[in-house]
C-alpha cells in the first residue's frame, strides 16, 4: 500500500547550500547596493538654500546626476532615484535662485556708485 506524504514531515534535502540549477536557467537577480550618493546630494542640495547656493549647489547637481546615471545602467540601488532627482532639481532651483540674487544685487550696487560718482 502506497500512503501519501505526510504534509508535516519536514522538506527532505541531500545537502546543504543553494540549489544546483535555476528554475529559469538563470541566478536570481542581485539588488545594487546602496552607495549613499542620493542621501549625499540630497543634504547638499538642502545645504545650498542656507549658504552660498552655487558653491553647495552644483556639486549637489552633479552627485545627482552621478547617481541617476549609475541607477540607470543598473549599478545603482533604484530606491534611490526619488532622491537624487529631488536632490537634483533642489539644487538647481536654489541655484538659479542664488544666481539671480547676486547678480541683482550686484546690479543695485553697480547703479547705486555710477549715481554716487555723477553728482
Amino acid at each position: 500500500m502506497n500512503q501519501p506524504p505526510n504534509p508535516y514531515a519536514p522538506p527532505t534535502q541531500q545537502g546543504w547550500g543553494p540549489p544546483q540549477a535555476y528554475p529559469h536557467g538563470a541566478p536570481y537577480p542581485q539588488k545594487p547596493p546602496s552607495s549613499g550618493r542620493a542621501m549625499t546630494a540630497l543634504l547638499l542640495a538642502a545645504l545650498s538654500f542656507v549658504t552660498c547656493g552655487p558653491v553647495m549647489g552644483i556639486p549637489a547637481m552633479i552627485l545627482a546626476r552621478r547617481e541617476i546615471n549609475a541607477i540607470e545602467r543598473g549599478e545603482a540601488d533604484p530606491a534611490d532615484l526619488s532622491n537624487a532627482k529631488s536632490a537634483f532639481w533642489i539644487a538647481l532651483a536654489s541655484t538659479l535662485l542664488s544666481t539671480f540674487v547676486i547678480l541683482g544685487y550686484g546690479t543695485y550696487v553697480f547703479l547705486t556708485l555710477s549715481r554716487a560718482a555723477g553728482r
